[in-house]
């Protein structure tokens, strides 16, 4: 959370209400929450930007511009990393610009990658399909499906070797597992009400 004096402030929030972390992966988009609050009456209409120093990441603002109605605006941030990017952390800066002058935060996102993201969709809704890690890594599976007042959400993942399998598992909670023998394998994530989607982990 930042402020600009005199402009106004931005605040940035995860993908949920208890979901602190600001967190990118490879290849996988990121949706964030923006809210604009306006402390000056006279910068009511903002033209907004994203950037970051770090070669192949992407941030899109949407808007990228408006004008005040009320007292906040929620603005949506998308951050997409390129499967090349090693920086364990990662920069956006927020520019807003308004008549009255310019105003910018920075917000550190942190890179994590060996991780498999399940979240809300009808298909495929574990992604990397394919997941590519050496011998002896830690694959980590982040949980991102809401539970719903109907008790739709819970999710399971199976092993097609047998392996190994968490229990049900609910948004946010994560799931661990070493691979120490080179091969290919399969998994399936079941979410209660929402299908199923599977996908490989390959270990060299």
């Amino acid at each position: 959370m930042g402020q600009a004096p005199g402009l106004v402030t931005f605040s940035l929030g995860g993908v949920g209400l208890y979901f602190t972390e600001l967190l990118v992966f490879p290849s996988i988009a990121m949706n964030y929450t923006l809210t604009m609050t306006q402390i000056d009456k006279e910068a009511s209409h903002v033209v907004l930007s994203a950037e970051s120093p770090v070669p192949g990441v992407t941030a899109v603002l949407n808007p990228q511009e408006f004008t005040f109605r009320g007292f906040q605006v929620s603005v949506s941030l998308q951050v997409s990393v390129g499967p090349n990017v090693t920086s364990s952390t990662v920069p956006i800066r927020i520019i807003g610009t308004t008549a009255k002058g310019v105003a910018s935060q920075s917000f550190d996102f942190g890179l994590e990658r060996q991780t498999i993201v399940t979240y809300h969709g009808s298909t495929n809704f574990a992604k990397p399909t394919t997941l590519r890690v050496s011998a002896g890594q830690t694959v980590t599976w982040l949980d991102l499906v809401e539970v719903d007042d109907d008790g739709n959400g819970y999710l399971s993942i199976i092993l097609s070797d047998g392996s190994a399998s968490p229990p049900a598992m609910v948004q946010f909670d994560r799931w661990t597992h070493s691979f120490g023998k080179p091969g290919t394998y399969t998994y399936e994530v079941t979410a209660l009400g929402y299908g199923s989607s599977s996908g490989t982990v390959v270990v060299a």
